[in-house]
């Protein structure tokens, strides 16, 4: 088995040539309006860490500590309705949903395109749009589903909407984990979403991926500091470089993956060796996908 730092350099490499992919997590990063309107609402002091697990298009965002809103931070109403209510809730929600959107066709041809990277010189990100939008945007709209009861208790107030966010919340950290591997596997076995979701359990509880995973968090735990403190100091300016400069750092991290899930998983197709890594065009993975 390939060590940490072997694997960041080989996905490092993959997306050396595969640079227009970089472009994806741009775009989720400038996207993410929930993220962007915390972050430039809240003080510009402070910090924080976050935990970088690559269950999806890893972005600024999979390495900033996003501030929660405060009701005396907030500087941006949707609408001009207070933050808080129902029918800001639910606009924000509605936002929420089209970006989730969005993300989801960015990610089905991302990581389509990825897989197929290993094994070809080209790749067609349109195509793999077609393929996997659907399977994609059912992975994308979990977290929402899963934490939309809470959040629904939380702004009725009292201590019971509280104390249900925080264990669901909790949980939805431990499922994040679980169900990391979901998108590697739709597109490298073609799996149906509940198949993908079932098998990612098997994959993120082998010893590999989770020493890989584990690795990953701790090598990105400095970094995420720093941008965590920057990002919220510079702002918008923050938030655009950040974007820009963490892109090719999120494609590599995502190439990383896709390698490790397809060496933990006996029924993945091989994307090579570790004796004679593939080199672009040179992989001794099966042809693309057609």
């Amino acid at each position: 088995m390939a060590s940490f730092t072997t694997r960041l350099a080989d996905g490092w490499e993959k997306a050396g040539w595969m640079t227009t992919l970089a472009l994806v997590p741009a775009v989720v990063t400038v996207t993410s309006l929930q993220n962007i309107v915390n972050t430039l609402s809240a003080s510009r002091t402070g910090g924080g860490v976050a935990f970088l697990i690559p269950t999806g298009i890893v972005n600024l965002w999979s390495f900033v500590s996003v501030p929660s809103p405060q009701q005396g931070e907030m500087t941006l109403d949707i609408g001009g309705i207070p933050v808080g209510s129902f029918e800001a809730a639910a606009t924000a929600l509605g936002l929420v949903f089209v970006t989730t959107v969005v993300r989801a066709t960015l990610a089905a041809g991302y990581f389509g395109s990825i897989r197929e990277g290993f094994t070809s010189e080209k790749y067609d990100f349109q195509r793999n749009v077609r393929r996997y939008a659907v399977r994609m945007l059912g992975y994308e709209l979990l977290p929402l589903v899963a934490l939309l009861p809470a959040i629904l208790f939380a702004l009725e107030g009292g201590a019971v909407g509280f104390a249900l966010f925080v264990p669901v919340f909790l949980s939805s950290l431990v499922a994040g984990y679980l169900l990391a591997a979901t998108p590697y596997l739709v597109v490298l076995r073609d799996l149906s979403l509940v198949e993908a979701l079932v098998e990612s359990v098997r994959v993120t509880t082998t010893v590999g991926f989770f020493r890989f995973v584990l690795a990953l968090f701790v090598a990105a735990l400095p970094l995420s500091f720093a941008l965590s403190t920057v990002v919220r100091q510079l702002g918008v300016v923050g938030i655009l470089c950040g974007a820009l400069m963490l892109a090719p750092v999120g494609l590599a991290c995502n190439a990383a993956t896709m390698r490790l899930v397809a060496d933990v998983d006996p029924q993945s197709p091989s994307l090579g060796t570790w004796d004679d890594a593939p080199r672009q065009g040179e992989g001794s993975g099966p042809a693309p996908m057609q």
